[in-house]
Order: structure tokens, then C-alpha cells, then sequence
């Protein structure tokens, strides 16, 4: 801002301001695509703000609406398993299905969300009359998991993962480690392996010996 004359310019704040948005050139400025640099202003004050956003249109949404919505039945054979009518034949499903009893198995209500079209969240849970939507990520190699996180930008604030070997902890956490870098929207990532169900949120990240604890939880 010094570099300006600002009575012959009448600009306080010119171009290139790290207050605006997309000028340290690694965003364009929006919530959806914006990544996160401390030294910046505008990504710091954009970053809450999308937090909010996102909190604000889902997990205070009133999901409990699934409820009474006729469209979602009880899946025969299954418990506190939810899905919408005629919808068994979508690519995914099985997978949804399974991740959904893992689920019912820690405590949780599941609804298998339906195609809307759009870029959707994959999965209702309802626990104590906290709702909360996640977009599920199956895992073919721990090695792709980075990116695979990646891609539900947009679809939810939080990633499930359900992860069948144990062991590359340093892999998992570092990857969930940059899905929060990248996607200032996103707040949690579940982890269903075996017995474990693991909630790992932004915050986890603060201290630096994460991964430390990362590997005590999952004893």
C-alpha cells in the first residue's frame, strides 16, 4: 500500500493489496477454490468466512426433515439404514450401503442420500440429534488418498473414508493433512477401519506432534 501516492491516486488499498482476494496468485477468490496462505489477509478472512458458509448450510441445516420425507424408506433387512425408493441401482450404492453399516455399528442413523444432479454429499448420519453429511471416498490405494479427498470439494464439509489394511499412518495423516490446506470448506474427515471409527478435524492440526497422536488413537 505504500508503494501508491494515495492523495494523487484517491486509492488506500491498490491493486494487489493482499487484502483482495486471489492477488498472492494461488486462488481466484472464491470459497471454493480458495487456498489458504497465512501471510495473506484475504485468505485468512476468506477462509472463515467459507468455514461459516459451509457450516451454516449443512450441519445447522435441518437434515432432520429425512425423517418424515417419503421418499427415503427403511431398507429391508437393514437397520437404521435409510435410502431413497428405487435408487439401489446407482453405481455406488453398494458401497454407501456398506460404509452405512459400519456406521450403524457406532451408534449412528444413516440415510443414503439420492442423485440430485449436482455435486451432492453421499451420506446422512444422525447420532444424539446431531446431523451431519459426508461425502464418501472409497479408497483404492492410501496412495491416491490425497487427491481422492481432494475431489469432494464442494460436495460436503466433511470426507469418510473407510480403509481396509492398516498401517501407512504417516500416509493417511499427512493426506488429511493437505485436504485441509487445499479446501478451506472442509472441517472433518471419518475414518471407519475395523473397530476404529477416528473424527479428525481442522483443529487436530494445530500441535505439531499430530502425527504422534494420530497413531495413539489408533491402538
Amino acid at each position: 500500500m505504500f508503494q501508491v501516492n494515495v492523495g494523487k491516486k484517491g486509492v488506500v488499498f491498490p491493486k494487489g493489496h493482499p487484502y483482495f482476494m486471489g492477488q498472492c496468485q494461488r486462488c481466484n477468490g472464491t470459497p471454493q477454490s480458495l487456498a489458504l496462505n497465512p501471510q495473506c489477509e484475504a485468505c485468512v478472512a476468506g477462509t472463515k468466512m467459507a468455514a461459516k458458509m459451509i457450516d451454516t448450510s449443512t450441519t445447522k441445516r435441518k437434515w432432520s426433515d429425512f425423517e418424515n420425507n417419503k421418499n427415503y424408506k427403511p431398507i429391508p433387512g437393514e437397520k437404521n439404514i435409510y435410502a431413497p425408493v428405487g435408487r439401489s441401482s446407482e453405481p455406488d450404492y453398494n458401497d454407501k450401503l456398506i460404509v452405512a453399516r459400519s456406521a450403524v455399528e457406532h451408534g449412528y442413523r444413516v440415510w443414503i442420500l439420492g442423485k440430485t444432479g449436482k455435486r451432492n454429499p453421499d451420506l446422512l448420519f444422525e447420532q444424539k440429534g446431531v446431523y451431519r453429511v459426508y461425502d464418501l471416498k472409497r479408497v483404492t490405494s492410501i496412495k491416491s488418498l490425497e487427491q481422492d479427498l481432494i475431489k469432494s470439494e464442494g460436495q460436503a464439509p466433511g470426507s469418510l473414508i473407510k480403509i481396509n489394511r492398516t498401517g501407512q499412518a504417516r500416509t493417511i495423516i499427512l493426506a488429511i493433512k493437505k485436504y485441509f490446506e487445499v479446501v478451506p470448506t472442509a472441517n472433518e474427515v471419518l475414518i471407519f477401519q475395523g473397530k476404529w471409527k477416528i473424527s479428525i478435524q481442522r483443529n487436530f492440526f494445530n500441535q505439531s506432534d499430530y502425527y504422534k497422536r494420530f497413531c495413539s488413537i489408533r491402538k
